[in-house]
């Protein structure tokens, strides 16, 4: 596995140093020093780290490194078991999630939208994004909401028909559309426009609207 992580054969790699053998970022080399030194010294008989290595062909990649230090019975150093992780493709699919999110955050910010899921089966409303939580008069991320504490922000005369828009929408599979009016925590009214579309959960669960 080494071998194929860092493109070194075994026998290219056998007896070198990590100095001699260079596989370790320069910028990073001194980090990995501190490491090696801690795990020979004894001072730590297991440690764990992150860094970049530098593969045989020349391209840098992201790796895990956990050590551990076997001991013989006289507490002297018999050797250090490495295990790596070549992470660079799920650093680099986290960093365009990230990516992702952040340009779908100000688009919804420029257009004055938030963003929300209703899970129908726990009855909660799950990844309220700040500005959803705004429109609503929270200025700091509130706890988590039920779907009854978002009844209980839509006037009493809306709630009936915010729920049967809502039911007709999973029964019939379409996209759901509703426009109500809701008091914010100041006693502000507004009106609010709830657009969403419906996944359907495992073995016909009702599953979930995101909007």
């Amino acid at each position: 596995q080494a071998e194929k992580v860092f493109g070194w054969s075994a026998q290219e790699a056998l007896g070198l140093t990590f100095e001699a053998l260079p596989i370790v970022h320069p910028e990073d080399f001194s980090r990995v020093a501190l490491v090696v030194d801690d795990m020979t010294s004894g001072r730590a008989s297991s440690t764990s780290s992150k860094n970049r290595n530098v593969r045989k062909d020349g391209r840098i990649i992201q790796t895990e490194w956990y050590n551990s230090t076997f001991y013989d019975e006289h507490g002297r150093i018999l050797s250090i078991l490495s295990l790596v992780l070549d992470v660079t493709d799920s650093l680099h699919v986290q960093s365009q999630i990230k990516q992702q999110k952040d340009f779908l955050n100000f688009a919804l910010s420029s257009s004055g939208s938030g963003a929300w899921e209703i899970d129908l089966e726990r009855k909660v409303v799950d990844h309220r994004s700040d500005l959803f939580d705004q429109m609503f008069g929270f200025t700091q991320k509130s706890m988590g909401w039920t779907l009854v504490d978002l009844m209980n922000h839509i006037l009493p005369e809306d709630r009936a028909h915010f729920l049967a828009s809502l039911k007709e929408a999973v029964v019939q599979k379409t996209d759901w559309s509703v426009q109500v009016k809701i008091k914010k925590i100041n006693g502000e009214e507004r009106w609010l426009t709830f657009l969403g579309r419906h996944t359907a959960g495992a073995n016909n669960e009702a599953g979930r609207f995101v909007g």
